[in-house]
């Protein structure tokens, strides 16, 4: 790490779950964070994204704001279970930031607020430490 920060070469161990169902903005999370160095998967509903939950460890999952409320909630209880160190990310629009039983309490580590401004989000994951490496 760098001044705090991860540098290109620790953020290819970091992996991050994108569970978004709008495919541009799914796909903006893919390019911007695939390009900064991060494995990035992506599921575009809750069934799929659970799979890939089960088929390996994920260090962030972005929970997008498109996702139905009550999934949203369950997958959050689902991966927390699966595994407390996980860091879990909301995105939500404008109007929704407290329509979820999600938005401040300590079982979200981060909320991504649209629009949304990628600069800001690749500098909160930045700061975000690799969970240890699992055998």
């Amino acid at each position: 790490q760098e001044n705090g920060k991860q540098t290109r070469r620790s953020r290819k161990n970091v992996g991050i779950l994108i569970l978004e169902e709008d495919p541009m903005i799914r796909e903006l999370f893919f390019q911007v964070l695939s390009g900064k160095g991060y494995r990035v998967v992506t599921a575009e509903e809750l069934p799929s994204g659970l799979e890939k939950l089960r088929a390996r460890t994920f260090d962030l999952v972005i929970v997008g704001s498109g996702s139905d409320e009550l999934q949203g909630v369950d997958l959050v209880r689902r991966v927390r279970k699966m595994d407390p160190e996980t860091r879990l990310a909301l995105v939500v629009g404008e109007g929704e930031e407290n329509s979820s039983g999600l938005l401040g309490t300590d079982r979200v580590d981060l909320h991504i607020r649209k629009p949304i401004d990628m600069t800001w989000v690749v500098n909160r994951i930045a700061e975000f430490p690799a969970k240890a490496r699992r055998k």
